[in-house]
């Protein structure tokens, strides 16, 4: 009973390794890949990258992740699983099916990093495009907290009343392929609407940006 047991395990594994195995592309030359200048990552591939059919639409997005994993070296995402979260799962007019994930890094968002998958009508996976920042082991230390960076900000613009915090988050800010730990905040007072970026080990003000619409 034991090695019966040992043997399904065995199979299962096998089973899952030849399938991630099976999705991983043959002939990166037959893609059309544009990669982007600072990131060093894809932000363009179109072609026949993975045959979805016979998979539940709300399966979809597992198997991505798979296919993502099983493709490391051309995307440049060590742990698909890890470092991406599905944020849109969306069908259009046309039957295309698009999911849209954030990049993550020690599990919290790169600020603007995005990765998109569609899907045609046929099941056929065709693109990805998106502009995002590679597996990193960069490390960044929160050393105030989001109270503070509120504070820094509100400081930043005494002149104003912003007394409503709409967001305040924190998430990793692009400088350039490097990344800074910081909060990202939308401060408020009636129509008036600012956005800050302030850097979460230092409290130097990375961003600011007036939301209003004139």
């Amino acid at each position: 009973m034991r090695a019966a047991c040992l043997f399904m395990i065995l199979f299962m594994l096998g089973c899952s390794h030849n399938k991630i195995k099976n999705m991983a592309i043959e002939n990166p030359n037959s893609l059309q890949i544009k990669t982007h200048v600072a990131y060093g990552t894809p932000e363009w591939i179109q072609g026949s990258l993975l045959d979805l059919s016979g998979i539940k639409k709300e399966n979809r997005a597992e198997m991505v992740l798979e296919f993502l994993g099983a493709n490391t070296a051309l995307f440049r995402i060590e742990q698909p699983r890890n470092e991406l979260l599905l944020l849109e799962d969306e069908q259009d007019e046309m039957g295309f099916h698009h999911l849209r994930y954030a990049r993550l890094h020690e599990k919290i968002p790169i600020w603007n990093d995005e990765l998109v998958v569609h899907i045609n009508k046929e099941s056929q996976l065709y693109l990805i495009n998106g502009q995002y920042h590679a597996s990193s082991k960069q490390n960044g230390a929160f050393l105030i907290s989001t109270e503070k960076a509120a504070e820094i900000a509100r400081t930043h613009h005494a002149d104003l009343p912003l007394q409503t915090i709409e967001e305040n988050k924190p998430c990793w800010y692009a400088a350039g392929a490097d990344l800074r730990p910081a909060y990202h905040l939308i401060l408020a007072s009636g129509a008036i609407r600012w956005e800050f970026m302030v850097a979460a080990d230092t409290g130097e003000i990375l961003l600011k940006h007036d939301l209003r619409r004139y």
